[in-house]
């Protein structure tokens, strides 16, 4: 239920070059990552999933009651404060947080993205939002930001990236004192049965092919306690049925109907997966959601933060 490896190309506009770390010849670049993921076809009306993107945020801001766990509530309401939303889509996190922040002049909410669906135009003051490629490096200044808020990235770069361009780059952005907060869906559903299990394994293969770790949400925490300039490292599960058979929870209509967006947008890549047409495949997830009503399905999402030492 994240957000799909782009296959835009990036804006090369110029960026800032503050002691940014080198980029190793020993990864591929951009273009590679591009062509090799996009190997795979996926026809997504950019409309419809900026939409599902939207009610996504609210999805995850009620279930975690708020926009973040980090411990900064304090700190964007009376002091000078600077935070980046990383991969930001459509800037809904953005915008909402320069809303709820508004009163505190000194707060600035930044959104980066490589695909400019963010507004340019009508938006809160305190708010800018910038086009740029995360893997050319972030055009930012060193400890430029008091907050850095990643959400649902897992499935748009390989394990490789993240631990040796976009993990340090994020570091090297961040206050002493700042926090980096991820918040991702967890693997790991409850009381799933096989049809679940058939598209979520055939998803997983798919994302597998552009060297994507479907479960990757599961190396996040390790990555941050064995970060030598973390601390106060935290980690959070929260659980949201799928479908109406929770009555005491609304958020579950919602999860289904954004997580069937989510799989009718895959519906190409994942037929071809599994050999069948498209109309076998939408009963296939008319069982799936079936299953999920039948069996008191739950989804996990995982949010994970750490302090900058």
């Amino acid at each position: 239920m994240g957000n799909y490896p782009s296959k835009k190309k990036p804006n090369n506009k110029s960026r800032k070059n503050s002691n940014k770390p080198e980029r190793q010849n020993s990864l591929e670049s951009n273009e590679e990552t591009i062509s090799r993921i996009s190997t795979t076809t996926y026809f997504i009306s950019e409309e419809v999933e900026t939409e599902r993107l939207q009610q996504y945020h609210y999805l995850i801001k009620h279930l975690f009651d708020g926009n973040f766990l980090s411990p900064i509530h304090e700190l964007l309401n009376s002091a000078p404060c600077k935070v980046l939303d990383l991969g930001c889509g459509p800037g809904t996190w953005v915008l909402d947080m320069g809303s709820t922040y508004y009163n505190n002049k000194k707060s600035v909410f930044v959104g980066i993205d490589i695909s400019p669906t963010f507004p340019n135009q009508i938006k809160p003051a305190n708010t800018q939002f910038i086009q740029a490629n995360i893997l050319d490096g972030l055009p930012f200044e060193n400890n430029e930001f008091d907050f850095v808020y990643i959400r649902a990235l897992g499935l748009s770069f390989s394990e490789t990236q993240w631990l040796e361009l976009i993990l340090p780059d994020i570091l090297r952005v961040i206050k002493p004192g700042g926090w980096i907060e991820f918040n991702e869906p967890g693997p790991d559903a409850k009381n799933y049965g096989p049809y679940y299990k058939k598209i979520v394994d055939t998803h997983n293969k798919e994302m597998s092919i552009g060297d994507i770790d479907p479960k990757i949400i599961l190396k996040y925490k390790e990555w941050l306690l064995s970060n030598s300039k973390l601390t106060n490292v935290q980690e959070e599960v929260r659980y949201v049925p799928i479908g109406s058979w929770d009555k005491n929870n609304k958020l579950g209509e919602i999860c289904q109907e954004n997580f069937n967006t989510y799989l009718k947008n895959m519906e190409s890549c994942i037929s071809n997966h599994l050999n069948i047409s498209i109309e076998e495949y939408d009963q296939l997830l008319t069982k799936f959601f079936q299953e999920c009503n039948e069996l008191k399905t739950q989804f996990p999402f995982c949010c994970i933060y750490a302090q900058k030492l």
